[in-house]
């Protein structure tokens, strides 16, 4: 289990990142987001398990939260997406952090535990960038040719292959991703993919940190992590839905609107049974992160936040009323 001061630093960092520059296409807040009034005297513990990238998220909610609500105690358990549903299973975790789509599998373990199913909230979404080496001459690319690019029966092998012409149209494109239960791999095999396998040369990095690092080493390296992970030493490359159609920057206007193609939810499963309410701290948590001041620390960590409409939704799907 990691610290809370590590995600605070995590969240920080995030914010750094997205806050840095304008250019980083920061989503604008919507004004029809609910308001948060504080209830008094709030207290008891919230552990939170899963998705690495959801555990950063988390921590801004948690640090922004602890200022109403000191006497509120929070556990974070970096597990992968993966132990989202079993640790509800279990018992082990309050709230599951999800960045993937759920499995049958886990909603009929989870079915088969309690006689009933989970509830998945959206808080946020992640624009999943499609990094090269900032010095790659690469303009734009469409969601085929990155299909081409990682897909095992994929046909790009060169830069060449994707429309790189000069120097660089004969070197080989080195493939960088995550490990196959990840939230970004899976989702990435699921929207990029269709679900088939990634190219067998792929090299697996641990973490998202580590996959920007071996692109930044690699001039022909390409690979897939989110907005915030952004760095000097990589270039988001702008991508076209299908051939024809104008290619969208990560970091632009456009993105910041919600047109990027590539953007994943992020989600908190709860274990909610039919005909009963939360406890206290759990809606008070809930009522926090979907309100507008949650929001803005999604917007701070370098994520996408939802519009008012889908907040008061994921608020209705556990019986709370927004302000």
């Amino acid at each position: 289990m990691k610290t809370l001061g590590v995600f605070f630093g995590l969240f920080a960092l995030g914010a750094g990142m997205a806050g840095g520059s304008a250019a980083l296409g920061q989503a604008p807040i919507n004004q029809n987001l609910p308001l948060y009034r504080p209830a008094d005297q709030m207290s008891g513990t919230i552990t939170l398990t899963g998705s690495n990238t959801m555990s950063q998220l988390a921590g801004g909610w948690i640090d922004s939260f602890r200022q109403f609500h000191p006497d509120v105690k929070f556990n974070i358990e970096i597990k992968g997406s993966r132990s989202a549903v079993s640790s509800l299973i279990d018992g082990s975790a309050t709230f599951g952090l999800l960045s993937r789509t759920i499995k049958k599998g886990e909603i009929e373990a989870f079915e088969q535990k309690f006689g009933y199913a989970p509830k998945l909230l959206i808080p946020s979404y992640e624009r999943v960038a499609v990094y090269a080496h900032k010095d790659n001459p690469i303009q734009e690319l469409t969601l085929a040719q990155v299909n081409s690019i990682f897909a095992r029966s994929g046909k790009a092998r060169t830069w060449g292959d994707v429309g790189v012409t000069g120097a660089w149209a004969n070197r080989a494109i080195a493939l960088q991703g995550r490990g196959p239960t990840t939230g970004s791999t899976v989702f990435f095999q699921t929207a990029i993919l269709r679900g088939e396998a990634f190219d067998d040369k792929m090299a697996e990095q641990p973490t998202n940190f580590d996959l920007i690092e071996a692109i930044e080493k690699n001039p022909d390296a390409i690979g897939y992590a989110g907005l915030m992970f952004q760095t000097s030493g990589v270039r988001a490359v702008p991508l076209a839905t299908r051939s024809g159609l104008p290619a969208i920057a990560i970091d632009g206007l456009e993105a910041a609107q919600g047109r990027y193609p590539l953007m994943r939810p992020l989600q908190i499963v709860v274990n909610q049974k039919p005909g009963t309410e939360l406890p206290a701290v759990q809606q008070e948590f809930l009522s926090y992160v979907f309100s507008r001041l949650g929001q803005e620390d999604v917007i701070k960590g370098g994520f996408q936040p939802i519009p008012g409409r889908n907040a008061r939704f994921a608020l209705g799907q556990v019986g709370l009323r927004a302000n």
